[in-house]
């Protein structure tokens, strides 16, 4: 075997023991638990429609429409989010704003999830 086969060997085995270490912990958690001896649950187990996972405030993936001072949204119907949007699932109507400093506002912004 060259040195470059007995690296790749080496980089198998290793990833290999990784997951064999994550398999026997979080095995030895159920196994503990079912047996009453600790209650903790599994390492990463949630049920989903009855149990949510809690989200970060700071967390920047929820879905939220910003709004300026006076309560007014911030958007200014851009029309980019919609366009990357790779569900397809925001929909907005741009209308025009009484003030001239402010060009476009959303008549209708809409996101089904």
């Amino acid at each position: 075997m060259n040195l470059r086969q007995r690296l790749y060997l080496v980089e198998v085995l290793s990833g290999l023991g990784l997951t064999a270490a994550h398999f026997f912990r979080n095995m030895g958690r159920h196994i503990a638990r079912a047996l009453g001896w600790s209650a903790v649950r599994g390492a990463v187990t949630i049920q989903y429609p009855e149990e949510r996972r809690p989200y970060s405030p700071r967390l920047r993936s929820l879905h939220r429409l910003v709004r300026r001072e006076d309560g007014s949204p911030r958007c200014v119907a851009c029309m980019m989010c919609e366009t990357v949007c790779p569900a397809h699932c925001i929909y907005i109507v741009a209308d025009e704003h009484p003030n001239p400093e402010i060009e476009k506002v959303p008549r209708r912004f809409d996101i089904d999830l």
